[in-house]
């Protein structure tokens, strides 16, 4: 079963520049980007989307900006919620941002 997770300011006028999330995110090695702003990984599954949304609740792959990010869409394995790979990309993510990984709850 997947997990869902989002990272955002909490305020969809304050943004990340994306080109420094690509650039961490292809550094890792972990990830492959798959298209622009969409990165994957199989073992174990991560699925990582920055976007440049309108509305946090209906957004659509196709809001990518290569020069704004406001919003990241995560998705893992729940079976790989405690996976150290996971767990450091979080962090990672989280200490680039300055944003927190949210699980979505519905």
């Amino acid at each position: 079963m997947e997990i869902y997770y989002h990272m955002s300011a909490g305020c969809l006028s304050q943004y990340i520049e994306t080109q420094k999330i690509r650039k961490h995110l292809l550094e890792t090695m972990f990830l492959c980007e798959i298209k622009e702003g969409n990165f994957q990984r199989k073992t174990p599954f991560v699925d990582i989307t920055l976007l440049n949304v309108r509305n946090a609740e209906s957004w659509s792959d196709n809001d990518y900006d290569a020069h704004k990010t406001n919003y990241i869409s995560i998705i893992i394995e729940e079976s790989d919620r405690e996976n150290s790979a996971i767990v450091s990309l979080f962090r990672a993510l989280e200490k680039i941002c300055g944003w927190t990984v949210i699980e979505d709850l519905c």
